[in-house]
């Protein structure tokens, strides 16, 4: 499990997912809105998707939100791979 940054809004999450996800997470994102008829969704959605949908046995979860803390959870994740929806 890696952790990974995702947002939909201003908000930036931090989430724990699988190694295949954060290390090819564009790939993961287009075919979650491939998949998504939804006309609004958000990062949640995106992990609720991976947890029902493609890793079922390897649930992914939220580690933090960055809140007002932006710059920490940047600096803290600067590494990690990132996704904007």
């Amino acid at each position: 499990m890696k952790p990974v940054l995702l947002s939909a809004d201003s908000e930036i999450f931090a989430y724990m997912v699988p190694n295949e996800v954060a290390d090819h997470l564009i790939d993961y994102c287009e075919n979650f809105l491939d998949w998504n008829s939804k006309p609004c969704y958000t990062e949640k959605d995106f992990i609720d998707y991976l947890n029902t949908k493609v890793f079922s046995d390897t649930k992914s979860w939220l580690i933090e939100t960055a809140g007002s803390h932006r710059k920490d959870i940047l600096k803290k994740y600067k590494e990690c791979a990132r996704y904007n929806f």
